[in-house]
């Protein structure tokens, strides 16, 4: 009995002096644990309160797909590069620096495309079904709650109920971003919308944003628009064409003139030079007294061997400027030509008639004349 009380003394006795010789070396170790709860403590603070002011993120959640590739892209250099977003269970996440707003878009498959507008430290949540891409929401900031607003809002994706709802859309809204947006895509780039209307949209914006460099890019273009439309006075030129013939406004005082572009790449290419010099011969030999009609051809090609490649069968001759410069020669600039084929009738004034695509626009034009 007493061998038993001793041995348990024994044991009470070893584990106080385990824990005195061992108490030293943990209150050594106090300031090390104390740092290392310091650093998890802040970087819980910050995983709870967001991403880090100079990051962004974009978290996506998609059903009906589970695993794919899309691309992301920021067209003010945001990125520098097209980045891919790797899809797994319908999920995907991306991380980046971003010191200043930016744009993102990103490409679907089918090459449709999701505008994305982030700040410094926003966390973009992206939810929605890959087969109904226009109704995609995108939560985080205002900018893409108003523009996943306006898609919801707009079921009929066809034009011209979009165009009509973006303009009510700018109106109501002229210092969003989503504004500018809309006003490039419906009202810029398309070529059949009247200018004024969109000179008008352009003042609600211009108003509420004064300073906004964005909008003195998109104010020069609003003005190419004015160059190329219905009743402007055509700008100037003197071309010299691919036969070393110079070519001015001045030449063609009393006829009318189709200003043609045109470039070697596109499809119709040979068809449209046909048509036009035939409509060119038809009114030469009508004996309606129609007023003649002169073409002035404008490659857009940029490629030196492309020029004889590309040029049309001499019997359909168009006397045609090549300047190498593709869209980015000074009178595309100035009129603000964005596609091919483009016609211009240009009257006998100088001032713009009509403008189409279309060989066959050109051709009934004249006909609702007769």
């Amino acid at each position: 009995m007493l061998r038993g009380v001793y041995r348990i003394r024994f044991y009470e006795i070893s584990m106080m002096s385990f824990f005195r010789s061992h108490s030293m070396s943990l209150y050594a170790l106090r300031p090390a644990l104390w740092r290392a709860s310091v650093v998890f403590f802040v970087c819980l603070f910050f995983y709870a309160c967001g991403v880090p002011r100079g990051q962004v993120r974009l978290s996506g959640k998609y059903t009906n797909i589970k695993q794919g590739d899309f691309f992301i892209l920021s067209t003010d250099g945001a990125i520098m590069s097209v980045d891919t977003l790797h899809i797994m269970e319908g999920e995907f996440k991306y991380v980046c620096d971003l010191p200043e707003a930016a744009t993102f878009r990103i490409i679907y498959p089918n090459q449709s495309q999701l505008i994305i507008w982030c700040h410094g430290g926003d966390d973009i949540q992206i939810t929605g079904d890959v087969q109904d891409l226009w109704h995609v929401q995108v939560t985080g900031n205002e900018e893409n709650e108003l523009y996943s607003q306006f898609r919801q809002q707009n079921t009929a994706t066809d034009t011209v109920s979009l165009r009509k709802s973006a303009a009510q859309f700018i109106r109501e809204n002229p210092s969003s971003k989503v504004s500018l947006f809309l006003l490039e895509q419906y009202f810029i780039i398309p070529d059949d919308v009247k200018a004024d209307s969109t000179q008008r949209l352009f003042d609600c914006i211009s108003k509420a944003l004064p300073k906004d460099p964005q909008v003195a890019t998109l104010g020069g273009l609003v003005q190419q628009r004015y160059n190329l439309s219905v009743g402007s006075k055509i700008p100037a030129f003197d071309l010299v064409t691919t036969d070393s013939v110079h070519h001015s406004l001045k030449d063609y005082k009393d006829k009318m003139l189709v200003l043609y572009f045109w470039a070697g790449w596109e499809g119709n290419m040979g068809y449209t030079h046909r048509e036009l010099a035939k409509l060119r011969d038809e009114r030469k030999e009508a004996d309606d007294h129609a007023q003649e009609l002169e073409l002035l051809g404008y490659c857009l090609d940029v490629d030196t061997i492309l020029k004889n490649v590309n040029m049309p069968d001499k019997s359909f001759c168009i006397p045609t400027y090549f300047d190498h410069q593709g869209f980015n020669g000074s009178f595309v600039s100035l009129l603000g030509v964005r596609s091919v084929p483009l016609m211009v009738l240009v009257g006998s004034d100088g001032k713009i008639a009509y403008v189409c695509h279309d060989v066959n626009e050109v051709r009934r034009y004249f006909d609702d004349k007769k």
